[in-house]
């Protein structure tokens, strides 16, 4: 449960050697009572997102790894399923079929695409300081080897490179803003402008 007032964010914290370093969660705003060990015995308490959430941080505690040791390509890789969830709810209305809800969710879901809306982002200066270090960071990680179809693009390392750092921002957004992510995807016209409403009743019956 967050205390009021506060709010726990992830900053890159400088390795010993270059270009290696590490994710910190740290507290902004007032710290509770108590020696150091105290205090950050609380923070997995500081994170108010979802009790999934929230379960995922205390496991993380329990076990010893908390989740200030995860990488960018860590944050890339929760972010890039968040990001495909978004595209597909998008394009769930109207009804379709299998076959035209992934041709309509294919194109938002590619490197190219993610690479454009990191710029618009960049570009029109939506983005504060800390976001834009978490960018920096996903843009710099070690990558796997780009597509086979974007290998005969000479910027394909590029591309992809921007597309890791938009997946990042979005895996780290989730996390622990999820206000955030909401505002940073309609920006990018990443939500569905309708509400998707579901009646109970007629999926009973379909049952029956």
């Amino acid at each position: 449960m967050q205390r009021a007032g506060t709010r726990v964010r992830a900053r890159w914290v400088v390795g010993s050697k270059p270009k290696r370093g590490r994710f910190a969660w740290v507290r902004s705003g007032p710290s509770p009572p108590g020696d150091l060990d105290s205090q950050q015995n609380h923070h997995h308490a500081a994170v108010s997102t979802s009790s999934s959430l929230g379960s995922l941080i205390d496991r993380s505690y329990d076990e010893g790894h908390a989740l200030g040791s995860l990488n960018p390509i860590s944050f890339a890789f929760l972010g890039d399923v968040v990001w495909e969830l978004h595209a597909r709810t998008k394009h769930l209305l109207p009804p379709s079929r299998v076959t035209s809800y992934r041709k309509n969710t294919e194109k938002e879901v590619m490197a190219e695409h993610q690479a454009d809306c990191l710029d618009r982002l960049t570009q029109e200066g939506k983005l504060n300081e800390d976001e834009l270090d978490i960018v920096r960071r996903g843009r710099n990680s070690n990558t796997p080897s780009v597509p086979k179809r974007l290998r005969s693009d000479p910027n394909s390392k590029t591309v992809y490179a921007k597309a890791t750092a938009l997946e990042c921002l979005i895996g780290y957004l989730y996390l622990t803003d999820p206000d955030r992510l909401a505002e940073v995807m309609e920006l990018l016209d990443m939500v569905t402008a309708e509400k998707i409403r579901i009646r109970p009743s007629r999926l009973v019956e379909k049952i029956e």
